[in-house]
């Protein structure tokens, strides 16, 4: 069974994507579903200021709900319904 994709917000750089929760290896990203945008912090999914570029998203997976609370990022997540 697959992890859930857990969506942040509609993508500020091509506006047509979701942002959605992304593990790749042991690290936590943000990555846009449709422009493939990535960003390392879910507050940067504003500014664009601190996107990735150079990550191999070959080894993409989806964190479980527990690494996302583990990471403190589930009040995060949850409180704005974005998952």
């Amino acid at each position: 069974m697959s992890n859930p994709e857990f969506h942040i917000a509609e993508c500020p750089c091509c506006g047509i994507g979701q942002v959605v929760i992304t593990k790749i290896l042991d690290d936590i990203y943000f990555i846009c579903d449709e422009c493939q945008t990535i960003w390392s912090k879910p507050q940067d999914c504003r500014e664009c200021s601190n996107m990735v570029s150079d990550i191999n998203i070959n080894n993409m997976t989806y964190p479980t709900i527990e690494e996302i609370k583990k990471l403190g990022l589930w009040e995060f997540v949850s409180d704005k319904g974005w998952y």
